[in-house]
């Protein structure tokens, strides 16, 4: 899926896995503008924990962009699993 976020300011990407993320880089899509399913998963359960402001997720978007990141499940979020 292909969204252009006006508050992030630029179109970003839902891919469903790993596999569809690479598709859409060699097709040109700049990795940090590629969000997985699972980061996906991973913003929502963070936002269910404590609401992210616009700002903030123009932050961590910025910051996947400047790292060529991704989101990632943590320690601290695994503990709350069990």
């Amino acid at each position: 899926m292909i969204v252009y976020s006006e508050r992030l300011g630029r179109t970003v990407f839902f891919a469903e896995d790993e596999a569809a993320k690479n598709a859409l880089i060699v097709a040109g899509a700049e990795a940090g503008s590629i969000y997985t399913l699972e980061e996906i998963k991973l913003l929502a359960k963070a936002n269910r924990q404590s609401a992210i402001t616009g700002k903030e997720l123009c932050l961590l978007s910025e910051a996947k962009t400047v790292f060529n990141g991704r989101f990632i499940e943590t320690k601290n979020n695994q503990k709350e699993k069990k």
